[in-house]
């Protein structure tokens, strides 16, 4: 299990509103957990988030998350645990646009 640089890819999110918070709170809906720095160092990564679940309909779901991708970056931010990525998606509202750079720890790129 290799993340090459070749294999990370922009995903371009459209930011829903959840529907157990507030409508001016941005949803990805996706849950997470940081890399170890054990696993990282494997993949050949500084660290990152690996999705552990994609909820069906969300706009991680409609960009194309998978369970076991790793975000690597938000924006121009790279991210390396929890607290980065809640406040990046603090600062957003539904609607805005999020870039997430992530890679598949399989290889895979198809997205």
């Amino acid at each position: 299990m290799r993340l090459a640089g070749s294999l990370v890819c922009v995903l371009l999110l459209l930011l829903g509103a959840g529907a157990l918070k507030a409508q001016s709170d941005a949803w990805l809906g996706v849950k997470l957990e940081v890399v170890e720095q054990a696993d990282a160092k494997k993949l050949g990564i500084d660290g990152g988030l690996k999705v552990t679940r994609v909820d069906a309909k969300s706009p991680a779901a409609d960009a194309g998350l998978a369970v076991g991708d790793i975000i690597l970056s938000a924006g121009e931010d790279s991210i390396t645990s929890i607290e980065q990525m809640g406040k990046i998606m603090g600062a957003k509202q539904p609607g805005d646009m999020l870039s997430l750079g992530c890679g598949a720890p399989t290889g895979a790129t198809s997205r």
